[in-house]
C-alpha cells in the first residue's frame, strides 16, 4: 500500500481511512490493542456491562470474543456505524449523556477518549466511570502524554516525528498538530497517574513514545 495516496487526516467519513491512520501513526498500536482485548475477555464478569468510551468506528469492540455480558461502544463520531453487530450495540452518544446504572461495569475502555475532553470535564468523567465500575471492576485507558522531565519530552518527540515521516509528509504532519492543537488536551506522566487514582492505583502495560495505556482496578 502507498501511503501517501490518502489524506490520513480527512478521513471523509471512511472509516478503513481512520482505522488504517491511527495504526499508522502509533508505532505497535496494534500490539497495545490486542493487550487491551486480552485484559477485557480476563477482566469481564458475567451478567455485567462492558463499556468502550471513544469507541471510534467499533472495530475493538466488535472483535472482542463475548460472553455473557452486554457489550456497548460508545461515541459522538459519524465514523461508527450505530446498531448491533458482533454481539456488541454501538450508540452515537455524548459521555456525559449516557445512562449507565451504578455498579454495574465490570470492564471499562477508554483509548485516547480522555485527553479530548476538556480539562474541566476530565475529573468528572472519571469519577462517573468510578461509579459505573462494580467493586471489582477496572478501567482500561490508553492516553498520549507529556514526559515529566523536558529533556526526555524533546527528545522522545524528536524520535516520534523522525518515525512518523517516514510514513507522512511534513505538511500532513504539521497539518495534524494544528488540527488537534485545540482539542487535545495532554497531561504529564505525573498529572495522568494522579487522576487516575480517583479510581484506583494504575498498572502501565504498554508505552510507545509518549503514549501509554493502564489497567486501573477499582479500589
Amino acid at each position: 500500500m502507498n501511503t501517501k495516496t490518502v489524506n490520513k487526516f480527512l478521513f471523509d467519513g471512511k472509516e478503513d481511512c481512520f482505522d488504517e491512520h491511527i495504526k499508522l501513526s502509533i508505532m505497535h498500536y496494534e500490539f497495545m490493542v490486542e493487550q487491551v482485548k486480552n485484559y477485557i475477555c480476563a477482566f469481564t464478569e458475567e451478567g455485567s456491562y462492558v463499556i468502550d468510551y471513544g469507541c471510534s468506528t467499533g472495530k475493538m469492540m466488535e472483535e472482542i470474543p463475548k460472553t455473557n455480558a452486554m457489550y456497548i461502544g460508545y461515541d459522538t463520531s459519524t465514523l461508527l456505524k450505530e446498531g448491533k453487530r458482533g454481539g456488541a450495540e454501538f450508540t452515537r452518544e455524548d459521555f456525559f449523556n449516557v445512562d449507565i446504572p451504578e455498579g454495574s461495569c465490570s470492564v471499562i475502555s477508554s483509548i485516547f477518549f480522555l485527553q479530548f475532553l476538556p480539562r474541566s470535564k476530565r475529573l468528572c468523567a472519571l469519577e462517573k466511570i468510578n461509579k459505573q465500575l462494580s467493586n471489582t471492576g477496572c478501567l482500561i485507558i490508553a492516553e498520549k502524554v507529556h514526559h515529566n522531565n523536558a529533556r526526555m519530552e524533546s527528545v522522545t518527540q524528536t524520535n516520534y516525528v523522525t518515525n512518523k515521516r517516514e510514513l507522512f509528509s511534513d505538511k500532513e504532519i504539521l497539518d495534524k498538530q494544528q488540527q488537534t492543537i485545540n482539542s487535545m488536551k495532554l497531561s504529564t506522566e505525573s498529572e495522568i497517574m494522579k487522576e487516575l487514582r480517583i479510581i484506583g492505583e494504575p498498572h502501565i502495560f504498554w508505552k510507545s513514545y509518549n503514549f501509554s495505556a493502564y489497567v486501573v482496578f477499582k479500589k
